[in-house]
């Protein structure tokens, strides 16, 4: 990745955790009661299904495109026989 897009994903991290910390605490569910939220176990809760996601998809994406060996062989299928 380059410096830019660093700086664009951190900024965008930094303004999910600031809405999550600085946004509102309760909601009212629907029987008009209202609930109380931890809004610390939610954001460790988006970070970690957000690089759980991430971290899936590069390791599909390696499995898809890695060379298959057979017998010593290396055999290059295309993506779409793979499928």
């Amino acid at each position: 990745f380059s410096g830019l897009e660093w700086f664009a994903m951190t900024l965008l991290g930094a303004g999910v955790a600031m809405v999550s910390l600085y946004g509102p605490t309760s909601h009212h569910d629907a029987q008009g009661k209202q609930e109380e939220q931890n809004r610390i176990v939610g954001l460790v809760s988006l970070s970690i299904i957000s690089l759980t996601s991430g971290f899936s998809g590069v390791y599909f994406e390696h499995v898809l495109k890695k060379p298959q060996e057979r017998n010593n062989e290396i055999i290059l299928v295309s993506l779409w026989m793979r499928n």
